[in-house]
Formats: C-alpha cells, sequence, structure tokens
C-alpha cells in the first residue's frame, strides 16, 4: 500500500497536512511521526499509522520511509536553543532521512523549508535562485542546510524527487504562533508596529497544504524549491490592524524606530548581539511567488479574504509578547 508519511504530525503544520491527506487517502495510507505517547493515542483511534519516536533516532529512517511513496518532512526544532541543537534536528535528522528515502526510491520527498533559508533578506528580490547571506541565526542557517543535504542525497542515486517549499509565516484558525497569539495580544492591549512597519510574507495554512499536495504530484515540481508567500506588499501595520479589526479592540500603536536603530549600532560596533526585531520587522525585501504559480498552478487567496477566517472564540493563554520576540521564526516547539 502506497502510505505518506509525515514527520512532525502532531504539530501545527504536520496536523494541517495530515488531515488533509486523510481527506484524500485515507487515515490508513497516512504515517505519522509523533514523539509522545499522548500524542500517539488520538491518531490512532482516528485510524492513522503512528510511529513515536525522536527524528534525531539514526536508526529511525529505514522503519518510516517503509513502503513510502511520499515523505513529507515538517519536523523542526524551532525552540531557542544552540547552534549545536538546532543543527542535529534541522540538519543533521533530515539528512539521515533524505538518505533513507532517497534509497527507498519514494516518489516524492518534500521538505518544509522556510523563507529564513535566505538568511539576510537585505532588501533583494528574493527569488529562488537567490543565494544564502549569512546572519547570526541557527535557523535560517539550518533551513539553507537541510535544502542542500536534501539535494545532495537525492542526487548522489540519480534522482531529483525532492521539492523544497519555503513558507513564510503561516497562519490561519490552527497556528498558536501567528494567529491566536496575535489575537490575544489586540484584545488585551495594542500591537506595537515599528515605524510604519516593514513587510510581512504571510501565508494561510490551507494555502501551505495545497502546495504540498501539489507539489507530491506535479512532475515539474521535482528537483525544484518554491516561496509560498502573499506577495501583496503587506506590512506590519497591515497584520496588526487586521487582529485588532477581528477582536473589534483598539488599533495598534507605532513605537519609534530611532532608538532602536541606535541600540543596534551600538551592538553592533561592541560586539553584542543585534536586536532581532530590528532586522526582521522592517525588512522591505519581496518574496514572489511566480514560479510556484507557474509551476504548481498555486495562488494563496488575498489576505483581505482569508483573515476573517482566523476570527475565534478562544482565548490564547500566551501573554502580549514585546516586540523584540515578536517576528521570530523560532518559537513554539518542534512542529
Amino acid at each position: 500500500m502506497d502510505t505518506v508519511l509525515i514527520t512532525g504530525a502532531s504539530g501545527f503544520l504536520g496536523g494541517c497536512i495530515r488531515r488533509a491527506y486523510a481527506r484524500t487517502r485515507g487515515p490508513a495510507a497516512v504515517r505519522c511521526l509523533v514523539r509522545t505517547h499522548a500524542q500517539a493515542q488520538p491518531l490512532k483511534e482516528q485510524g492513522f499509522q503512528v510511529i513515536i519516536g525522536d527524528i534525531t533516532d539514526p536508526h529511525l529512517p529505514q522503519l518510516l520511509v517503509d513502503e513510502c511513496d511520499v515523505v513529507v518532512h515538517a519536523a523542526a526544532f524551532m525552540n531557542p536553543g544552540t547552534r549545536a541543537e538546532v543543527l542535529a534536528v534541522n540538519v543533521e535528522a533530515t539528512d539521515r532521512l533524505a538518505q533513507a528515502a532517497a534509497e527507498a526510491d519514494v516518489s516524492r520527498f518534500i521538505f518544509l523549508s522556510s523563507i529564513e533559508a535566505y538568511g539576510d533578506f537585505a532588501d533583494r528580490i528574493l527569488t529562488e535562485d537567490q543565494p544564502y547571506l549569512p546572519v547570526p541565526h541557527p535557523y535560517a542557517e539550518s533551513k539553507m542546510l537541510g535544502e542542500k543535504v536534501i539535494a545532495e542525497r537525492f542526487q548522489a542515486t540519480g534522482s531529483d524527487a525532492y521539492t523544497h517549499l519555503r513558507p513564510g509565516m503561516v497562519y490561519g484558525p490552527h497556528s498558536h504562533y501567528w494567529t491566536h497569539r496575535y489575537l490575544h495580544m489586540a484584545r488585551t492591549g495594542r500591537i506595537p508596529v515599528l515605524g510604519k512597519g516593514g513587510r510581512i510574507y504571510p501565508v494561510y495554512e490551507s494555502d501551505l497544504v495545497a502546495a504540498v499536495l501539489a507539489a507530491a504530484e506535479r512532475p515539474l515540481a521535482a528537483g525544484e524549491a518554491f516561496n509560498l508567500v502573499n506577495d501583496e506588499n503587506l506590512t506590519w501595520w497591515d497584520w496588526a490592524r487586521a487582529h485588532h479589526t477581528l477582536t473589534g479592540h483598539g488599533r495598534p500603536r507605532r513605537r519609534a524606530v530611532l532608538p532602536l536603530k541606535i541600540a543596534d549600532q551600538i551592538n553592533r560596533a561592541t560586539g553584542r548581539p543585534r536586536n532581532p526585531a530590528f532586522r526582521s520587522e522592517l525588512r522591505q525585501a519581496s518574496i514572489p511567488h511566480d514560479k510556484a504559480s507557474l509551476l504548481l498552478h498555486w495562488n494563496p487567496r488575498p489576505f483581505a479574504t482569508a483573515i476573517p477566517n482566523c476570527r475565534t472564540e478562544s482565548r490564547c493563554a500566551t501573554p502580549p509578547c514585546p516586540v523584540s520576540a515578536r517576528p521570530q521564526p523560532v518559537r513554539g516547539s518542534r512542529l
């Protein structure tokens, strides 16, 4: 029986993909890697194949890919951690899984990478062929290296049966970090925005899932990388205002850029860590999705159409997060 393997199947992205494949293939054809018995039990009750283990276990990959035709690798280390901790999951474990999948001759290995794989955005037009520019950010480095080792493992077997998907900030009804937390911030205070707000790069959760399904089926996706972002040139101000509108509470507040700029210059001159908010909240790079539109027939829904679906009565327990922590894509747990 052809089987889809989903790593990180109990997380946000893995969960969205798991449910989509359950609808199209049936849960019995979906193999889920989870880390705990508590995560496994409800999936078993729903009819999924479940393997309990840690993605870093070197003996696990062969078991995971056995009789699989599609591998969706969504597991990742996203907690703040040392470079070695991040690379152990996002590069070394990815390398072993890719090797096993390539040797098993799977029809497609889909890697959930990130737009952070470009490193320093540097106000570039980030088409998929743009190189990685180093940043002091192990998550960004790990996504770039993850893509590299996957390509090397498949090319070593003469195969191009892999696809790298580079989503931006994935929001939607199931998103704790990008949706529930911002709704909580809007209800309980005023979401802060630096200056006029740099660009944001969102993608709605079901649009990301649609790209995964297309990448698994379309021959032209083989050996390619795809940006998955809404490229309407939205800003952090647009993002904050939309969440305040959804909750019916207040409006965003602007924070002065100059004090942070001065502090960032001092940190750079003295060798201290730079403020991540200054780097990420004022970015002006353009990230087109033209390639995904052409080869995957993928077009994300407009932000104004998608964001109302995020309205929810649930109350997120996470307290408002300071500006310096808000834009970081490394929060949360392994997906």
